[in-house]
This record gives structure tokens, sequence and C-alpha cells, in this order.
């Protein structure tokens, strides 16, 4: 047994057929109510009606609806079109079933087009929505209701055709220009971010000043019409479409009944068609400006709001982003602590192990235990300087590293880190060369810690990749000036060489020169990063000239004081 509920007895179903049928009936009086209040719209009783607000309340409706509805819609305004032809203006039933038939098909060929155009519900909303409306629904759709309506009606009446045409399509035509436009600013409901400037306030004051200006333009025989247009331009800024629809249908009002009492401009010394088409022509115009304007204002305001909407996202991103470096910078620095308290306590237990590793070897072991011994001291080594690797890098991350200056001998320096490199250097069969500049000063200030471990990172490096030939350290001194010496120091070597496409990511950190340098060679990837940080913190660069199979130069230019209190020029 199925479960499903009847729609008969769903609580929701019969709220939405009622609400349906009476938005339906709803459609229906108001369709016919407008078509007897158009009998009233007239100024040349002969040439009917000024305007037709069925047309506009048609195509609104149509608009208003979900598309699923259209047919109820249609086939109500079809119905309610034929009663009003017959009961209210008398017509004979062809003449009335034609009358309804370009009707209907105007409404719904503008509705169609202008949902065409906006891929779903149209709306008011800026300059394109509003030329789209004039085109399609103001211009283009009355044409199907003149062509059928209008020849019925010429050949009802025996009225030139043109003539009726004309008659038929000026009609329709400002008829959906003032009710189309009404009817969707007032059931069409908005929301706080689409409603105009003005408040009901000044809404209510714009609609009374335009009251009382046409009356006193209109009251008298004068071309003074013109006096009305700031009064709607103030609506159409202020008030967008809501207030120009209300303001043109209004003025619409006025113009239609003093020019049937001939008070009008429009009724001094003009036959009874001129006097109509000058109004139509008018009521059109001030309609079409008023709907212009008040889309150029709904645009500009939706505008700024899309600007102030994307300028808070981008405070917003940016604050985000701003929380998120600041939320790394911290994880940064406690990772960097977290490995020099890690790499600090690794030291004491390493230093142990090679220091019991180096009295095992003084010891009288056999031959594989002193194997074996030497290997414990060599691994040690290679951990210990792994670990001041990572303690030196981390250091300089947290920015805790800080460098002396201090008087030191930098010619001992270079002389200290050639004698530590140089029993590598003799166990390969390599040469070595100290080459200092010839005057060279011999007292600097800086950081000698930091110096000499820059150039023994450079050095052992290239001991480390040369098979054959030598490696060399070169000094020489590129300047002085206001106390300074700008020193350059290159290391050279006729080793392994790097590639073109390897040596901008030499400095990364943990990177060697491709993955078979690390199986061969070993390291950890840390000492040229290292080194180009502790370069930079002096005020120096570093730099890489370097063929494959030919060797490299490692360059670093830094910049260092005189101590003034020796001889700036000391022969080496």
């Amino acid at each position: 047994m199925s479960s499903r509920m009847p729609e008969s007895s769903n609580p929701s179903a019969r709220s939405s057929t009622a609400a349906r049928a009476m938005r339906l009936f709803a459609f229906a009086a108001l369709y016919l109510l407008a078509a007897w209040g158009g009998q009233a719209l007239f100024i040349a009783p002969d040439l009917g009606a000024a305007l037709w607000p069925p047309s506009g309340i048609f195509l609104a409706a149509l608009l208003l609806t979900a598309r699923k509805e259209w047919p109820l819609f249609i086939g109500v305004g079809l119905c309610a079109d034929l009663i009003a032809s017959t009961a209210l203006f008398g017509f004979p039933a062809s003449v009335a079933v034609a009358i309804a038939t370009g009707n209907t098909l105007e409404a719904t060929a503008g509705a169609y087009l202008l949902h065409r155009w906006a891929g779903g519900r149209f709306h008011l909303d800026g300059v394109a929505s509003v030329l789209a409306f004039v085109l399609f629904s103001a211009l283009a759709s009355p044409l199907l209701s003149t062509v059928v309506g209008g020849t019925a009606m010429s050949i009802h009446t025996g009225e030139p055709l043109l003539t009726s045409w004309k008659l038929w399509w000026t009609g329709d035509s400002a008829g959906v220009l003032i009710f189309a436009p009404l009817l969707l600013a007032l059931a069409g409901g908005s929301d706080e971010s689409d409603r105009p400037p003005a408040g009901w306030g000044e809404l209510l004051l714009m609609l009374g000043t335009l009251l009382l200006i046409g009356h006193l333009v209109l009251a008298q025989p004068y071309p003074t019409i013109f006096i009305v247009l700031p009064v709607l331009i103030w609506g159409a800024l202020r008030g967008e479409h809501r207030c120009i629809a209300l303001a043109s249908a209004i003025l619409m009002l006025q113009v239609v009944l003093y020019t049937q009492f001939g008070l009008s401009p429009f009724a001094a010394d003009f036959t009874l068609g001129e006097r109509q088409f000058l109004a139509q022509s008018f009521i059109m115009a001030s309609a079409l400006t008023g709907l212009v304007l008040a889309g150029q204002a709904c645009q500009r305001r939706r505008s700024a709001l899309e600007l102030v909407a994307a300028r808070q996202a981008a405070e917003s991103a940016l604050a985000a982003a701003e929380a998120a470096r600041a939320s790394a910078e911290h994880a940064n620095r406690v990772k960097s602590q977290f490995l020099a308290n890690m790499s600090h306590e690794f030291h004491t237990p390493l230093n142990a192990v090679i220091g019991l590793g180096h009295l095992m070897a003084q010891m009288d072991l056999p031959r594989k235990a002193g194997e074996y011994a030497a290997h414990i001291q060599q691994a040690g080594h290679h951990l210990l300087a792994l670990t001041t690797d990572v303690l030196d890098l981390s250091r300089i991350e947290s920015g805790a590293m800080r460098l002396e200056q201090v008087p030191f001998n930098v010619v001992a320096l270079l002389d200290e880190v050639c004698a530590l490199v140089r029993p590598q250097a003799e166990a390969k069969g390599l040469a070595l060369h100290l080459e200092p500049a010839p005057t060279l000063p011999a007292m600097l200030v800086g950081d000698p810690l930091r110096l000499k471990q820059v150039l023994l990172n450079l050095l052992s490096n290239a001991v480390k990749f040369t098979h054959t030939g030598s490696v060399g350290l070169h000094t020489r001194e590129l300047g002085q000036a206001a106390g300074r010496i700008t020193l350059r120091m290159d290391v050279t070597d006729t080793g392994i060489g790097i590639a073109p496409e390897q040596q901008q990511h030499v400095f990364e950190d943990f990177i060697q020169a491709d993955a078979s340098t690390t199986r061969r060679y070993g390291g950890s990837g840390l000492g040229l990063s290292i080194t180009r940080r502790l370069v930079a913190m002096m005020g120096g660069e570093i730099s890489l000239d370097s063929n494959v199979g030919q060797g490299s130069t490692f360059s670093i230019t830094v910049p260092m004081a005189l101590d003034l209190d020796t001889s700036p020029d000391v022969p080496v």
C-alpha cells in the first residue's frame, strides 16, 4: 500500500492550490477593472482610448509568475479579454476573439522574450533591462496585437487599415510603458539591498510635488509642460523604478484628464486627433526617459554596493591572510626553537660517543674491533656536523643568531681554515692553494667564527667534490671607504662542476646538485643554504660560476670594518 498522501488531503498542496486560485482571480478582476477604467482614458472619442492599461497588466502578470504557471494565466487573460470585448464594448464574437487573441499573443511574446533575455525571471534593475523591456515589450510585441486586433477593428469599423494600426499600436505601447513597470514595482517585492535611497517619506513628497506642479502647468494653455521634468528626474534618481512608475501613472492621468477638458497645453488650437497624438507622445517620452534614468541610478547603486562588498571581502581575505601569516610565523618559530633545543640535547651524547670511540681506538683491540671503533667515530662526527647545521639553520630562521663585531686577524683566520682542510686535501692527493691579497689589512672587525664557518663549508665542499687537481682560496680587496673595506674571497676547484639548471637551486635548504650526489657523497644539503644566509647577515653576497667536468668557483663579497687601532695595510 502506498504511503503517499493524496494531494487533496495534503495541507501544503491545498494551500498552494488556494493561493494559485486567488492569484488567478485577482488577475482576472484587475484585468476587467483596467479594461473598464480604460474607457475613460480617451481624448478623441472616435479614436479610442489614449492608452490601454490591460496590455501592461497582462505582461506584468506573466513576468511576476513562474514559467510553469503561464498557461493558466494566459487562459485566464484570454477569457477576461473576451468578456471585456463583448460585455463592456459590445463587439461581435468574431471581433472579440480576434482582439483577445492579439492581446494574448502580445503579452506572451513580450514575456517570453524578456524571460529569455534575462535567463530567468525578469527585473527592471539597470539600463540594459530597461532597453530590453522597451524594445521587446513596448515596441516589438504590440505589433502582434496591432496586426491581429487592429485589422479586425479596421474591418469592423471601416477605418483605413493604417489608421487603425497606428491607433492600436500607440495605445498598447503607452499602456505597456505605464502599467507594466507600475505593477512590477508594486508587486515585485525587494530585499533590503535592492531598496532605493529614497524612503517612503521622500517618495510621497516627490509625488505630492508632481501633483502640484502638474496641476499648475496643465491648468494653463501655455507650453510649460517641461517644468515637470526636474521632478521626474528627482524621482528617477532617488526613488528609481518604484517612484518613476508611480510618477508616470500620475502624470498620465493628469495629462489625459486635463486634455479631455481642454485645459492642458496639448488642447490649445489642435484637433482632437492631434491632441491625443501629442498627449500620447508626451506620456510615452516622459515614461521612457524616467525608466532609463531610474535604470541608470539603480545600476550605479548596485555597482557601489558590489564595490563595498568586494572591498569588505578583500579586507576579510587580507585579515585572514595576515592571521595565517602570523600563525605560520609562530609555528615556524616554535619549530626552529624545538630544533635548536633538540640539537643542543643531541650534542652531549654525541660528544660522549665520539670521545668513547676515540678512547677505544687508542686501545689494543683486535683488527675488526678497531675498524668498528673508527666507524663509530666517523658516524659520530657526521651526525654531529648534521645536528650543528640544523641548529645553525633553526637559529637563523628564528632570528636567535647574532653576529659578533670583534677585532680579528684575517690572515691568521685564512691560515687556520686552510690548515683544517689540508689533511682532507692531501688524503685525496689534491693541491691546496692560499692566495691572500698583497695588501690585505691584518686586523678587521667582524665575526671571525661565522666567517670561518662560511670558508670551511666552501673549502670542504670543494675538496669533497674534487678527485684530481687542486683547490684554492683567493682573496682580494675591492675597495675601502669611511673606515670599511670590501673583500672578495673565491673558493675554486677542479671538481665535477654543477649543471646550469641546478646552479640556481644549490643554495636552497636540503638541496644538492642532484639525487645521485647525495647517494655518492652524502651530506644534508644544508651547508650552502647556511652559508648563503650567513653571508647575507654579514651584508654580503655569494655567487657561483661552474661548468660540468671543469670545476666550480664560489665567490663571496663581504664588507667589514677596519680596526683603526692597527696599521691599515700590513703586507702579508
